[in-house]
């Protein structure tokens, strides 16, 4: 009987109160730090890259300035050059980065001790207008240099990768979870969790063939990073670059083991054969 009252009191406890200034403070304070962290530690790549690179001029604002663009290709924004447009950009630092987002937006919601669906607009909204501005604020400083990006696709992407990640992030802690499970069908449910454990092995798959495809082509690939010079900061460069395009090598790989192949460039790679386009 007593643990019984124990548990009605404990259910019936409501998170603390706050004031509308503190909840904005807290809500500000979540969006600023969210885009702050994220490009501090894009910068500090980038420092760390410059540092050890033989010929490259260290200075903190040229670090600053470069992490701008790198900072919106974490976000998926496409970055236009004089030679062309970075058609593909690498997975792993958005990953990174909307992990960073949804931490972010869970420790929000714990502080603000939000616990219904609703709630969480206050949270993911911040942290995507935030985002949005800032983005769209650097494509417009870029301009017309070197690299470029279009203002309204920056503010529109960052608001929509910092978003979907900040609403994963308070998903569990404000029900929406439980929402959305409780209105799929038991048999719908079934059939997520086939496809998810289908693509868990599709996603498997690629890596090991990824990983076979290094372990067969290792002196080529070694011999490429002996040709990029005897510079720590280059090799290291290359070595975080080819990192963060180890996600799409991933996709690239289970996409060649299901049999539809993947383009690269003028080649098509598939299952049976590879194909070139010669202009």
């Amino acid at each position: 009987m007593l643990q019984r009252d124990v548990t009605r009191e404990v259910t019936t406890v409501r998170p603390p109160e706050f004031s509308r200034s503190e909840r904005m403070r807290v809500l500000v304070a979540a969006a600023v730090g969210s885009v702050v962290v994220g490009y501090a530690a894009v910068a500090a790549v980038l420092a760390l890259v410059s540092a050890t690179a033989t010929y490259a001029e260290f200075s903190t604002a040229g670090v600053l300035s470069a992490a701008a663009p790198a900072w919106l290709a974490a976000h998926h924004v496409p970055l236009r050059f004089d030679a062309g447009q970075l058609g593909v950009l690498p997975l792993l630092p958005t990953a990174l980065l909307m992990l960073l987002v949804g931490r972010t937006a869970a420790g929000t919601a714990d502080r603000l001790g939000l616990y219904e669906p609703l709630q969480a607009r206050g949270v993911v909204l911040s942290i995507a207008g935030a985002h949005a501005v800032v983005g769209g604020t650097i494509a417009l400083v870029m301009g017309d240099g070197v690299v470029r990006a279009t203002p309204a696709v920056a503010f529109f992407g960052c608001a929509a990768v910092s978003g979907l990640a900040a609403t994963i992030g308070v998903a569990r802690r404000c029900g929406l979870v439980e929402v959305v499970f409780d209105k799929l069908d038991p048999v719908a449910l079934h059939g997520m969790r086939a496809g998810f454990m289908a693509l868990f092995a599709l996603v498997s798959a690629g890596a090991l063939a990824v990983a076979a495809g290094l372990a067969i082509s290792w002196p080529r690939t070694s011999e490429l990073f002996a040709g990029t010079g005897p510079s720590v900061g280059v090799g290291l460069g290359v070595f975080l670059l080819c990192v963060g395009y180890l996600p799409n090598a991933i996709i690239a790989g289970f996409s060649y083991v299901a049999g539809a192949g993947y383009a690269h460039g003028d080649s098509h790679v598939h299952s049976s054969r590879v194909t070139h386009n010669i202009r």
